[in-house]
């Protein structure tokens, strides 16, 4: 369970980088500032919702903990099915 952990860590951690990079890249020109000022609230929207959650999560008693380890798989197997189809970085070849 650990190595999962710190291996999500990872993973999110390197999320940010790349989304910043993918919407950099395929975005089209005119909508990209206002994209990447969106992807930022987003983030931030997305760490008060953690916190939200986490909190109403810690009310379900002595096993919350189990929820709120398994919690981030819901956005993370959305993000996945999302970025399905998303082409490689032509910068790659």
């Amino acid at each position: 369970m650990l190595v999962l952990r710190v291996l999500l860590g990872v993973t999110i951690g390197a999320d940010y980088p790349i989304a910043s990079s993918l919407l950099a890249e395929f975005a089209p020109r005119r909508s990209r500032p206002r994209l990447i000022g969106l992807q930022t609230i987003m983030w931030s929207a997305g760490n008060a919702t953690a916190y939200l959650v986490g909190d109403a999560l810690l009310r379900l008693g002595p096993d919350a903990w189990r929820w709120i380890l398994v919690s981030p798989a819901v956005p993370a197997l959305a993000l996945a099915f999302l970025r399905a189809g998303t082409p490689e970085s032509p910068a790659g070849c």
